[in-house]
């Protein structure tokens, strides 16, 4: 593997750690705290592996104001509407049907599945 391959991999893995960090954990927690303050300061953008510099200042005008206190919801209510939800969230019905289908057939891939998939390995 050369080294440009190296480094756009380094950096793919940088994108998706940082973006999958702040999207599945709260906010409020220890593990995010940092990530939101750096992400909140405008030279986060020298660093990261993509984009224009134009376009990331936009967005770090845009994170800082969201980030900021007093402006609309705060982070930990932004997260809680977008990924848990005001009130609890029902499964759509069948879906535990449709779980339970693909745990046996995936558990006993030798015989056909006993909860009606009729798949067989």
């Amino acid at each position: 593997m050369n080294d440009a391959t190296q480094a756009r991999l380094t950096s793919i893995a940088l994108t998706g750690r940082v973006l999958g960090t702040l999207l599945s954990l709260s906010p409020d927690g220890a593990e995010n705290r940092p990530l939101f303050a750096a992400m909140a300061a405008p030279g986060w953008i020298d660093e990261w592996p993509y984009g224009e510099h134009g376009e990331l200042q936009a967005i770090a005008a845009l994170m800082a104001a969201g980030l900021a206190q007093g402006v609309g919801e705060s982070p930990a209510e932004a997260y809680q509407r977008l990924f848990i939800g005001p009130y609890a969230l029902p499964a759509p019905p069948g879906a535990r049907f449709i779980w339970i289908k693909k745990m046996c057939c995936s558990v006993n891939p030798r015989s056909t599945c006993g909860a009606g998939c009729g798949k067989t390995a």
